[in-house]
């Protein structure tokens, strides 16, 4: 349920570009490598992210490509500082979808950029209102409960992760 526009359109730097310049190089220039796979519709829309300039990324690439573990090297800062700004922000499917990824990588964020994802890691993320949505209908409570405590998990853990890291 979206209770927000989704931005996942515009381009991701237009939300933060009073914190940095965007790279005009691609992530396949950056990195020198080059994503040959385009066997399914997840991997066709990867690599067409992977060879877009990183300044003309989308929201949505940009979440892609963080849930992927594509890029994070170069993307790991901007994605904190999107985060830190936009916590909530319903990019493609509900509000807080780039946050949630977040976590789920955090390893990669910690390691790419320190004290942006530990700043990340102390936000207090409020799933709240979407919670208790997704808990009023029958038809999707079992599965809402299933999703909501792999977010409080993989939450706990990055936060847990950000204190041991020096």
């Amino acid at each position: 349920m979206l209770d927000q526009p989704s931005i996942g359109r515009s381009k991701f730097f237009d939300w933060i570009s009073e914190h940095r310049e965007a790279p005009r190089e691609s992530l396949e220039t950056l990195s020198g490598m080059r994503i040959e796979d385009r066997s399914t519709s997840l991997t066709e829309r990867v690599s067409a992210a992977w060879v877009t300039p990183i300044r003309d990324l989308t929201v949505e690439q940009v979440r892609l490509l963080t849930s992927q573990r594509c890029g994070l090297q170069w993307l790991a800062e901007p994605v904190c500082q999107f985060i830190a700004h936009n916590p909530m922000a319903v990019v493609t499917f509900y509000a807080g979808d780039l946050s949630v990824a977040a976590p789920r990588v955090f390893d990669e964020l910690l390691a790419a950029a320190p004290a942006p994802a530990r700043a990340v890691a102390q936000i207090p993320f409020d799933w709240t209102a979407q919670r208790e949505a997704s808990l009023a209908d029958p038809e999707f409570r079992d599965d809402a409960i299933r999703f909501y405590n792999e977010i409080d998990d993989v939450v706990a853990a990055a936060r847990a992760l950000a204190r041991g890291h020096s």
